[in-house]
């Protein structure tokens, strides 16, 4: 399917590292691109939300992108491959993760208080 590389080159990642996020292999990714093979209906569902995009969209049943304002079709690499690291880990140490980014985000917002207090 078209859309399935136009989508994949317009967030500006590899076909491996889409296959990694996807938890299948590159060569799925390839043979998806190439026409040659249909992703399964979860592979599928997975795509779209990652490309911020409608099944519909992906399966060119529809011209409308549905993408939002801020999709993720606008982060970075850096976000995306943040994304692609935290799914390959285990479910304690994602919690892990997220404990240590809220722990991180509440200490930047009292830092920030504080220096609105003295400032």
């Amino acid at each position: 399917m078209r859309r399935f590389k136009d989508e994949r080159i317009k967030k500006g990642i590899t076909q491996k590292e889409l296959a990694d996020f996807l938890q299948v292999s590159q060569q799925s990714i390839s043979k998806y691109e190439n026409g040659m093979r249909e992703p399964d209906y979860e592979t599928l569902i997975k795509m779209a939300s990652f490309y911020d995009v409608s099944v519909d969209y992906l399966l060119g049943l529809t011209n409308v992108n549905n993408t939002h304002k801020h999709s993720q079709q606008n982060l970075d690499k850096k976000f995306q491959r943040v994304i692609n690291y935290y799914n390959r880990l285990n479910i304690e140490n994602q919690d892990y993760i997220l404990g240590e980014m809220i722990r991180l985000y509440r200490q930047q917002e009292e830092n920030v208080d504080r220096k609105k207090d003295t400032g």
